[in-house]
């Protein structure tokens, strides 16, 4: 069981090794692709909203 705990870690702490911290650019272009995510679920959202407020579901 230790050993299963211990190997884990280990696959945890290569992948923090791996990783770097990303660039501004990087950062801006992952931030304009959230936001413009969370604007289509909020407006496919807002679309479920009028058509059952007017079906009266």
């Amino acid at each position: 069981m230790f050993r299963k705990i211990k190997d884990t870690l280990g696959n945890y702490k290569r992948v923090l090794i791996a990783c770097s911290k990303p660039t501004m650019d990087e950062f801006k272009s992952y931030l304009k692709e959230c936001v413009v995510g969370v604007l289509i679920i909020g407006f496919i959202g807002f679309l479920f909203y009028l058509v059952f407020s007017v079906l009266r579901i």
